[in-house]
């Protein structure tokens, strides 16, 4: 599959196969996972 992007610069992508699928995945489920947050609740930015 394959599509184009018009807006500021015209491109082409194509899609390509999930090398790692059915594996487990490192990505944070969970916001306070991220560790981007000093307090999850006040959302308080480290």
């Amino acid at each position: 599959m394959c599509w184009m992007n018009w807006e500021n610069d015209t491109r082409i992508y194509r899609l390509a196969p999930n090398p790692v699928v059915g594996k487990p995945s490192q990505f944070p489920r969970k916001l306070s996972d991220t560790g981007l947050l000093q307090d999850t609740v006040t959302l308080r930015v480290l």
